[in-house]
């Protein structure tokens, strides 16, 4: 856990939100379908990040940051 972690939580907590779900992030979404990408890795464990995002038509580092 790192320092800033807790007065996150902390602050959260004292505003009323008991919530311990991940709230919606903002920023660019992401260039890959989650459930696709998990499809593939589940039904071949062994491929390689550069295998997946091949077959992902992205770049290896989108796998590698998801």
């Amino acid at each position: 856990m790192s320092e800033r972690t807790v007065p996150f939580w902390f602050k959260r907590f004292r505003d009323g939100d008991e919530s311990l779900e991940d709230e919606e992030q903002r920023g660019r979404p992401s260039d890959v379908d989650n459930d696709l990408l998990k499809s593939l890795v589940e039904d071949n464990p062994r491929k390689s990040t550069r295998e997946l995002s091949a077959d992902l038509n992205v770049d290896p580092a989108t796998v590698t940051d998801i």
